[in-house]
């Protein structure tokens, strides 16, 4: 999966004439996947690319490994594996913290409402206790 970011970074330099495959090249990623982004421009140009969707370390990382290990990346597989393990890291780092904030509001917009139900549920079991 490519990230909102990456798109919004593809869909200019595609503008300015960079070849569908130099950027499949690039990206790690199949030239079919690359002109579905282009194909998809308009609809992608209308989302902001979040930025609360990977913590800003992870993402330093994955830049870092791209440099690294190009010849990995062309198959995808590197990157992929990465991201895994980074989550796993994290997930891991949250438990240790005993923090009640669950993996998914780092990554995910939380609606209101769902916000507003989780603290209930805080607010009842301090209660209960």
């Amino acid at each position: 999966m490519i990230s909102m970011e990456a798109k919004h970074e593809i869909i200019p330099k595609h503008e300015r004439g960079v070849r569908i495959n130099d950027l499949a090249n690039e990206y790690g990623r199949n030239p079919s996947a690359i002109s579905t982004i282009i194909k998809q421009k308009e609809a992608i140009k209308k989302l902001q690319p979040s930025k609360g969707e990977i913590p800003r370390e992870i993402e330093k990382e994955r830049k870092t490994l791209r440099e690294r290990h190009p010849e990995k990346l062309s198959t995808g597989r590197a990157s992929a594996l990465f991201d895994d393990r980074c989550l796993t890291f994290f997930r891991n780092i949250l438990k240790r913290r005993q923090k009640q904030t669950s993996l998914d509001r780092y990554l995910v917009k939380v609606s209101r409402s769902e916000s507003q139900e989780s603290e209930a549920k805080k607010a009842r079991r301090l209660s209960d206790d």
